[in-house]
C-alpha cells in the first residue's frame, strides 16, 4: 500500500473512531465536534453536506444523532469500497505499473505528438480498411448510425462530404488532454481504466475490439451495478430519462425491493402511459411528464411523441412544448440514487440537482455519450460540486443489437 493510501485509511479510521465516541458519549467535548467537522472539510466534503450541517447542531441537539450516524455509515461504506479498489490499482498512470497505465501513456503520447490532421487521416485509413474488409460493418457506421452520433456529428464515409464525427473526436481529444489525464488518474478500478483506453482507441480507429472486451452487455444490469454500488434500505431512486420503465424494473429486481420512493422523468406522455403499465405492480412510483435541467421553464420535444430512444429536448421548434424542472425544486426528500440519461442535457440535469448532490451525496449513474466531451466534463462537474466522489467508468454495448460505437456511463459514488 502506498503512502497516500495509508494516509487515507488512517484518516478514515480516525474519523470513524471519533464518530463512535460521539455515539456512546452524550456529553462529548465541544472541540471534538469541531475537529470532526474540520476533518470532513479537509477531505473535501461541501459545507452544504447534511453531515456537516448536523455536526453544527449535535452538541445541543442529540435527537439528530441517529440521522447523522446513518449518513456517516453510508459515507464510510462508499469510501472503503473506493479505497479498496484504488489500493488494488496503480497510484498514477505516469508510473506505468499496469498494462492499462502503459496503454494510456501510449495513447496520450500519440495524441500529443501528432498533428490533428495526421490523426484524422489515420482514422479515415482505418475506416477505409473496414470498408474493404467488413462491408456490413462499414454500412452500419456510415448509414445505420446516421442520427445516432449525437451533437450534429456525421459520418458519410470514404469520399463523403461530411465526416465531422472524425474531426470532432480528434479535436475533443486534442483540446482536453489534461481533462482525460485527470479523469484517468481519478478512476477507481482497472476495468474503468481499460474502458477509458478502449473509448479513446475507438475514437482514433473505429475499432470496437477493446470496447467489446471490457463492455457490460445489454443483457446485464448496467444501472444498478452491484459490483460498484452498495445497497441501502429505503432508497429514493430518481430516474431521469426513464423511457418505458426498464431501468426502474432493473433497479427493483436487481437491487432493492425495499425502496422508499421512485421518481421517474420522461418527456413523452404516451411513453409514460406505457411505463405505467410496465410498472403497475410497483408501489410508490411518481410519474412525471417533464424534462430535467438547470432551470424551470419549457423546451421543445424533438423526435416523436411516443417511445423512441432518440427523443430529446431542444430550444426552438419541435413537436410540442415540454415543461422542464430542477430536481432541487421538484424533489423534497434526500435522493439516494440518481440516474441521468437525458440525451444531451445531462450536465444541466446535474446542475439542477447540485444541492441534492452537495447535501446528500447520492450514488449516480450518468450516461456520457451524448456529447463527446461529456466523458470528462461530467466527472469534473460532479467533482466541483462534491470533491469526495469516486469515479468508475463502464462501456455498455450489445453485439446482438449491433451497437458499434462505445457507449460510456459514469458511476460516481
Amino acid at each position: 500500500m502506498n503512502q497516500e493510501n495509508k494516509q487515507q485509511l488512517t484518516l478514515l479510521n480516525t474519523i470513524s473512531d471519533a464518530v463512535e465516541y460521539i455515539k456512546i458519549k452524550p456529553e462529548a467535548e465541544q472541540h471534538l465536534y469541531q475537529r470532526l467537522k474540520e476533518a470532513f472539510l479537509a477531505i473535501g466534503l461541501p459545507t452544504r453536506n447534511r453531515m456537516i450541517e448536523l455536526l453544527d447542531t449535535l452538541p445541543t441537539n442529540r435527537s439528530q444523532l441517529d440521522e447523522f450516524a446513518k449518513l456517516f455509515d453510508k459515507w464510510l461504506d462508499l469510501n472503503i469500497i473506493a479505497l479498496s479498489n484504488r489500493i488494488r490499482t496503480s497510484d498514477s498512470y505516469k508510473k506505468g505499473l499496469y498494462g492499462a497505465d502503459r496503454k494510456f501513456n501510449e495513447l496520450i503520447s500519440l495524441i500529443n505528438g501528432s498533428h490533428a490532421q495526421t490523426l484524422i487521416t489515420h482514422a479515415m485509413d482505418c475506416l477505409q480498411k473496414i470498408r474493404d474488409e467488413n462491408p456490413p460493418l462499414y454500412e452500419f457506421l456510415t448509414v445505420g448510425y446516421r442520427g445516432w452520433y449525437f451533437e450534429n456529428n456525421w459520418l458519410d464515409g470514404i469520399g463523403g462530404k461530411n465526416n465531422s464525427l472524425i474531426n470532432n473526436r480528434i479535436t475533443t481529444l486534442k483540446n482536453n488532454i489534461s481533462k482525460f489525464e485527470w479523469f484517468y488518474d481519478h478512476l477507481e478500478d482497472n476495468l474503468s481504466k481499460r474502458s477509458l483506453n478502449a473509448l479513446i482507441n475507438n475514437w482514433l480507429t473505429f475499432s470496437m475490439n477493446e470496447a467489446l472486451d471490457v463492455s457490460l452487455y445489454a443483457s446485464h444490469n448496467v444501472v444498478a451495478n452491484t459490483d460498484i454500488f452498495p445497497l441501502y434500505e429505503n432508497e429514493v431512486f430518481v430516474d431521469c430519462g426513464a423511457y418505458v420503465g426498464d431501468t426502474v424494473a432493473d433497479f427493483v429486481n436487481e437491487f432493492n425491493r425495499g425502496y422508499r420512493n421512485i421518481y421517474t422523468y420522461e418527456i413523452s406522455a404516451p411513453t409514460v402511459d406505457i411505463m405505467k403499465k410496465h410498472l403497475q405492480n410497483l408501489r410508490n412510483v411518481i410519474y412525471n411528464v417533464k424534462g430535467v435541467a438547470d432551470q424551470k421553464g419549457e423546451l421543445s420535444l424533438a423526435g416523436v411523441d411516443g417511445p423512441f430512444l432518440g427523443n430529446r429536448l431542444v430550444e426552438g421548434k419541435g413537436i410540442k412544448k415540454v415543461p422542464i424542472v430542477k430536481l432541487d425544486d421538484d424533489i423534497q426528500e434526500p435522493i439516494t440514487f440518481l440516474k441521468i440519461d437525458v440525451e444531451g442535457l445531462d450536465k444541466q440535469a446535474i446542475l439542477g440537482a447540485k444541492e441534492q448532490i452537495a447535501q446528500h451525496h447520492p450514488k449516480m449513474h450518468i450516461d456520457t455519450y451524448h456529447k463527446l466531451a461529456d466523458v470528462v466534463d461530467v466527472p469534473l462537474l460532479v467533482h466541483s460540486i462534491d470533491p469526495t466522489y469516486r469515479f468508475y467508468l463502464r462501456l455498455t454495448n450489445s453485439t446482438e443489437n449491433k451497437m458499434m460505437f462505445a457507449i460510456s456511463c459514469i458511476y460516481p459514488i
